[in-house]
């Protein structure tokens, strides 16, 4: 057993120390040669637009009918980005969930639909009906808002009463998820109740139910994928006739029924089998690293953080523990030299050269990220390192602006949403 244990520690240990260093693929050392020429200089994100194009045309393919889809503005938070994805799909649907970004997205599209994909406080409903007021925006006609207790109903209704107006009323539906909405039909009665009595200032619009649960099924319970899927949709089903036998006078069938997502909609080709109508979509068009999964395998990453190499050092220095920077490379290749970034600690993971990582004990730094590497690399000063975003709608905000690529060359910038609010 002592041997066997013994074996099993060595065969991991030359595991972890094998070199995983690799020079930059042809992809990306023609895209580092694209940014040089274009005289990039710090951290940019930079969008694949044949990529988004590809991942686009993925998306057609598999829906055919692509206006019933809805863009998520969080997952892909530009302007031109939205509005390049609305055009090539043919909707103006669009799903907001941050309230700032709502008075900008009501200006910025005129003609779009909104469905809110939380819910907000009352307040920031006010402020968002009183912006519409002052600029003329129909915030009223255009927005569906969403609740998931009867208490934010009522908060709802009482400020619909002040404002004179009729909102219209998603409601959130809890189909596994279990991060908030109703997950039991005599829930549903009261809500409802309460919009029927109400007509002048609530209008039913439908439901949301969110099942992102679905694209990461256990292991143990892979065999049972389909039979989840279906009791999620049999659920969905349940409430949705609830309202048509219960209360048929709210019933229509410009109802908007939305669920799946960037890591479901690969499930729903046949949308005339499920009681959804509409399908939110967002992160797919770039597959940051949190969407590699297997409902996504045919789509292609498109965004990637671009940063320069700004130091380069032969080995591995840690304060205080100088005199075992020898032993470092000796440990593992990995470890044979250091590259300093400029910038760093974003929400994402190197993706070329590969075999980088960061060192545990030196630490993480957004000023000037330290990254470990095998000299099989070939990275130099002024070389560019490639990240993946583990998702879009956070990391695409820290860039301001986001660099375009199309067949070699720099071909324009988007802008993102404003933050100065």
């Amino acid at each position: 057993m002592k041997l066997l244990l013994l074996l099993a520690a060595l065969a991991g240990y030359f595991w972890w120390r094998r070199d995983r260093g690799e020079p930059h693929s042809l992809y990306f050392q023609q895209l580092q040669n694209t940014l040089k020429e274009a005289g990039v200089c710090y951290p940019r994100m930079v969008l694949d637009l044949d990529r988004l194009d590809g991942n686009i045309e993925k998306v057609k393919n598999f829906v055919g009918d692509t206006s019933h889809l809805r863009v998520v503005g969080k997952s892909l938070p530009s302007f031109e980005l939205l509005e390049y994805i609305q055009n090539k799909l043919g909707t103006n649907r669009l799903m907001v969930f941050h309230q700032p970004f709502l008075k900008q997205l009501l200006v910025r599209f005129p003609q779009a639909d909104f469905l809110i994909g939380k819910p907000f406080p009352v307040v920031a409903v006010a402020g968002v009906l009183e912006a519409s007021r002052e600029q003329e925006l129909g915030a009223v006609e255009r927005i569906q808002w969403l609740v998931d207790t009867r208490e934010r109903l009522m908060q709802y209704l009482e400020l619909a009463k002040e404002q004179k107006v009729c909102l219209k009323i998603s409601i959130e539906l809890d189909v596994g998820l279990h991060r908030g909405g109703l997950n039991q039909l005599w829930e549903l009665e009261p809500l409802l109740q309460v919009i029927a009595e109400n007509p002048d200032n609530l209008k039913f619009s439908g439901f949301m139910g969110y099942e992102p649960q679905l694209a990461k099924v256990p292991f143990f319970l892979a065999n049972k994928q389909d039979e989840i899927r279906k009791s999620v949709m049999d659920e969905y089903r349940e409430f949705v006739d609830f309202v048509r036998l219960r209360h048929p006078d709210l019933y229509s069938d410009d109802l908007c029924f939305n669920a799946g997502g960037s890591m479901t909609y690969r499930l729903y080709q046949d949308m005339d089998s499920i009681p959804a109508n509409e399908i939110a979509l967002g992160s797919a068009f770039v597959k940051p690293v949190d969407f590699d999964l297997d409902t996504l395998d045919v789509h292609q990453e498109a965004a990637f953080i671009a940063t320069p190499v700004l130091k380069s050092d032969n080995q591995m220095n840690i304060p205080f523990l100088e005199k075992l920077s020898p032993l470092w490379k000796s440990l593992t290749p990995n470890m044979a030299k250091s590259f300093y970034i400029y910038g760093g600690w974003w929400k994402a993971k190197p993706v070329s050269p590969k075999g980088l990582s960061n060192n545990p004990i030196f630490g993480r730094s957004t000023n000037q990220e330290l990254f470990m590497g095998s000299e099989k690399t070939d990275l130099k000063v002024d070389d560019f390192v490639f990240l993946r975003p583990t998702q879009s709608e956070y990391v695409f905000l820290h860039f301001g602006r986001i660099l375009l690529v199309r067949k070699g060359e720099v071909v324009g910038e988007w802008a993102t949403f404003n933050q100065d609010y």
